[in-house]
């Protein structure tokens, strides 16, 4: 389970790089974060994570977990403003996401288009575009 968070595509057609700020995306594209948290059964088999060996939660305290976590950010955004927000979901996702690559750069999963499959599914990509610039998704399971 999930949150997603996006940035507008701003028209423009270069490719991301390095050295380009993240809100940088081609024509097409949304920029977009996750924090991943894992439970026991996560895609049916037992789970592990680069922050603990062994995951003991279940799916419900999962999605409790991220729904805390969703309240927190919601508060700060409504209080601080976009950029706010988004210095808190990337210090959350480096703190809490169980996936270690996008955890190290604060959930930023890059650019995305509408068809990107994101772990094995579009879902991520697609909430990203239905989301209006700094808003939050649901959670996706």
């Amino acid at each position: 389970a999930e949150d997603a968070k996006r940035r507008k595509d701003n028209g423009s057609k270069q490719t991301p790089r390095p050295d380009m700020p993240v809100s940088a995306v081609g024509a097409g594209e949304a920029r977009a974060w996750h924090i991943l948290k894992k439970h026991k059964d996560f895609f049916g088999k037992p789970a592990s994570s680069w922050r603990q060996k062994e995951i003991t939660l279940n799916k419900k305290d999962v999605k409790m977990a991220l729904l805390k976590m969703k309240d927190k950010l919601f508060n700060v955004g409504y209080g601080g403003g976009s950029q706010a927000l988004q210095r808190k979901f990337e210090n959350l996702a480096r703190l809490e996401s169980d996936d270690d690559l996008s955890a190290k750069v604060g959930g930023d999963l890059g650019p995305v288009t509408k068809k990107k499959k994101l772990f094995g599914g579009t879902e991520i990509a697609k909430a990203a575009f239905e989301l209006k610039v700094g808003e939050m998704s649901d959670i996706i399971e």
